[in-house]
């Protein structure tokens, strides 16, 4: 994992395919919703989800979980968008 922007993280899974990838960010965004802070009333995370495709670069898969990740806010947050 990796800082990638203010609020914003970089996951790489090796050898995942897009169904785990996305069940383990809908694991991880549960437990995140679930922590309970003396000072903040509740923590949640959105998260976009995707997997390289064969003749895709680097860059374009990570635009497209950024684009998924922007859905999943533009959307209500705190929840996990999958990019297909």
């Amino acid at each position: 994992m990796i800082r990638w922007g203010g609020e914003e993280f970089l996951v790489l899974f090796h050898d995942c395919s897009l169904a785990d990838a996305a069940h383990i960010s809908e694991k991880l965004r549960e437990a995140i919703a679930a922590l309970r802070f003396e000072k903040i009333p509740q923590v949640t995370v959105s998260l976009g989800v995707a997997q390289l495709r064969p003749s895709e670069t680097l860059n374009e898969v990570i635009e497209r979980a950024d684009q998924a990740l922007y859905e999943a806010k533009h959307n209500g947050r705190n929840q996990v968008k999958v990019s297909e």
